[in-house]
């Protein structure tokens, strides 16, 4: 052959996009996912207690949000404009990207916490796609890119989920909340207790005057609570680095049991029904992860000394939002926790956002930052990591 028809064999190879990247490299990836992610606003989350008419392979289903989980196409998801969660989001993204001639990959993380070693049932969605040698991760839920430069080889999605699959999404076999459910267990047997120790606090059980018998002893319903603990972290082989105390205390007020955690202490009121379990501390430990987070991540962080507005006070001068005192304790220790010193300080005022759970910090040029509180917003410890993230995003 002569060497014009190879040299012309060539080129056609290069433009017809031999080159494995090529194509990818020719299209605008990053404009065509902040495209397919705008569509994601169009795209309602279905509300709960409420009963959808949707297709399901083909055929019209009727059943309330949590039917649909994980069972139907991404066209069925656009077509709907409704969604049932992470999964119907990711589809719908993914879709888009094929349709843009583009290699998605479907990931499925499970969440590294208390609540989802008990459950099974807690998992997130996200979609890398290729974008010439590298690849930018996209989380379609939150319609937002996590990362333009993502390393494709990565264990875990968003320092939250630990990845259970990573591939196309029509070779994901787990359908349904059922299969989702299972998918969850099989993740959860792999992950390495060197995550989940960062991520899931040890509880030191201890019982106040009300926990205990007449001799002046912990009662039995201590002791069982305790040997649960302990069977719950043996079967999960966890050496939890982050050790915090668990109060045990009853409410005969109360019927159920409710558990809430703060910086130094977590404490679990037990009602009526005296029925202690593991699922009571699932969402109060959560934030307990908040702490370590920061221990790990702490630079750059800003010390937050905050003042309440007459706005946030009852002619008592008790709070009108309930958790507040509890919030700005935990402040205080979350600082003395970190070593945030005071030449990081800023200065926030709390003020009464009104008759809602919301909470928002924001600059004023009058008054300087302001935390504008709902009187019914639950201001966990989760919250401390909300104003650290709109802190920083604020000065940049």
């Amino acid at each position: 052959m002569r060497s014009e028809q190879l040299a012309f064999i060539f080129g056609f190879l290069l433009l017809s996009g031999a080159d494995c990247h090529s194509a990818d490299k020719q299209k605008d990836v990053p404009g065509i996912i902040d495209a397919a992610l705008g569509r994601m606003n169009e795209i309602a989350l279905m509300e709960p207690d409420t009963l959808y008419t949707v297709s399901v392979a083909g055929a019209k289903e009727t059943g309330p949000k949590e039917f649909f989980i994980g069972l139907r196409t991404g066209e069925e998801v656009l077509a709907s404009r409704v969604s049932s969660g992470c999964s119907d989001y990711a589809a719908a993204f993914y879709k888009l990207m094929k349709d843009a001639g583009l290699k998605p990959v479907f990931i499925i993380g499970t969440t590294m916490s208390f609540g989802s070693l008990l459950d099974n049932f807690s998992d997130h969605t996200g979609v890398a796609v290729r974008n010439g040698n590298g690849w930018i991760l996209a989380d379609p839920t939150q319609g937002i890119v996590v990362s333009k430069d993502w390393d494709h080889k990565a264990e875990v999605y968003e320092d939250e989920y630990y990845i259970g699959y990573k591939g196309p999404l029509e070779d994901y076999n787990y359908k349904g909340p059922i299969g989702c459910k299972e998918h969850n267990r099989l993740t959860i047997q792999v992950m390495p207790p060197r995550l989940l120790n960062e991520k899931i606090p040890y509880l030191d059980v201890y019982a106040d005057d009300t926990m205990k018998n007449p001799e002046g002893k912990e009662n039995v319903q201590v002791r069982l609570f305790r040997e649960t603990l302990e069977n719950f972290y043996k079967s999960h082989k966890l050496s939890p680095s982050l050790k915090v105390k668990l109060k045990m205390t009853r409410d005969p007020e109360k019927y159920n049991s409710s558990a809430r955690c703060y910086v130094k202490e977590c404490v679990m009121s037990l009602g009526a029904e005296i029925t202690g379990q593991l699922n009571a501390l699932a969402w109060a430990v959560e934030d307990l992860a908040t702490i370590g987070g920061f221990r790990r991540n702490k630079a750059g962080f800003a010390r937050f000394d905050y003042t309440v507005d007459a706005s946030m006070k009852n002619p008592d001068v008790t709070y009108v939002n309930p958790y507040l005192e509890g919030f700005l304790k935990d402040a205080g220790d979350l600082n003395d926790a970190l070593g945030l010193t005071g030449e990081k300080t800023v200065k926030v005022t709390v003020v009464n956002a009104g008759d809602n759970a919301g909470s928002d910090l924001h600059p004023d040029p009058a008054r300087g930052w302001l935390l504008s509180v709902g009187t019914r917003s639950a201001m966990s410890l989760s919250l401390q990591k909300y104003l650290q993230d709109a802190y920083a995003a604020a000065k940049r």
